[in-house]
């Protein structure tokens, strides 16, 4: 049985059972990593980020994207007219309302990014894990390579479709910003939320599933990428600044708008779960998700 769209949107308790095809995906030239034992300190160290047990996933993803049906027109907070059903069910009109922060500490609403250039723009918004991921910040360093300015130039334009625009968006302190766009040479603007609303409204998920297995956008092992994220958090400047990269069992996804509506979603299920820059550009370029976007081999390799 084939999920539809508002199945895809809806908790994993809520869809529709039917057979789901596996996904496979490609690791690294050294193959999967089997957990390696940490040192004491880094034991308590994981212990203390992660003192919940995380929901582990039998399987991975097995419908990333979707097709939504639902009009997202951003309104003001003032307004009178009642969100539509669709909207107020998966969090989106909520999601709208909500007050993103820069790097200089403005605000701006989450509907104002999607539709402040206009309606006809096409926007992709990547939410990411937090600041000190070194996986995401791979990833980023990745897509902003691949989806340079002359490769969206190039994606097709319908009437109801222009330009397209990239948008990252984090879940900690505003503060993080610009370490961050220096670490990743991010070419697209970068806001965040620190109060994480703005990804439990449109439900993403949280767990570490997956943390010990590195994506295939990443050439780092591990504890390489845990001694990383360490040494950036402790270089942050003091106990305090240390943790405030945002929520490290937080996960985000990517969404992408067209015309005032919410065309694709995809929520990460697991910490290596990003789509690649390929997959992103299949999404864009035909304007609709494929059947199966997890392809063996496809890897959008380090800019």
């Amino acid at each position: 049985m084939r999920s539809t769209a508002h199945d895809a949107l809806l908790p994993e308790d809520e869809q529709r059972p039917g057979p789901q095809p596996r996904i496979s995906r490609q690791m690294g030239k050294k193959g999967a990593l089997a957990e390696p034992m940490a040192s004491a300190t880094q034991a308590s160290l994981l212990v203390y980020l992660f003192p919940h047990p995380c929901k582990t996933h039998s399987r991975a993803t097995t419908q990333h994207a979707t097709m939504s049906t639902e009009h997202i027109i951003p309104r003001r907070s003032n307004d009178h007219e009642k969100p539509k059903p669709a909207e107020a069910s998966d969090g989106l009109y909520e999601a709208y309302e909500i007050e993103l922060q820069n790097s200089a500490g403005g605000t701006i609403r989450f509907g104002d990014l999607i539709a402040g250039k206009g309606s006809n723009i096409t926007t992709l918004v990547i939410f990411i894990r937090h600041f000190f991921c070194i996986y995401d910040q791979s990833y980023v360093r990745t897509v902003s390579h691949h989806l340079s300015d002359s490769i969206l130039a190039s994606l097709p334009e319908t009437p109801d479709t222009g330009p397209c625009q990239v948008i990252i968006i984090g879940c900690g302190d505003p503060a993080r910003i610009v370490p961050y766009v220096a670490e990743t040479a991010a070419r697209f603007p970068v806001y965040t939320d620190p109060t994480g609303r703005i990804y439990s409204e449109p439900r993403m998920k949280r767990t570490v599933h997956g943390i010990t297995r590195p994506p295939v956008y990443t050439e780092v092992s591990f504890v390489r990428a845990l001694g990383r994220t360490l040494k950036q958090m402790f270089s942050a400047g003091g106990w305090l600044r240390a943790f405030r990269g945002g929520p490290w069992n937080l996960n985000g996804g990517e969404w992408v708008f067209r015309g005032g509506r919410c065309v694709y979603v995809h929520r990460m299920e697991s910490v290596g779960d990003h789509l690649t820059a390929g997959q992103l550009l299949e999404v864009l370029g035909e304007g609709k998700p494929g059947e199966d976007l997890h392809r063996d081999g496809e890897v959008g390799g380090e800019g």
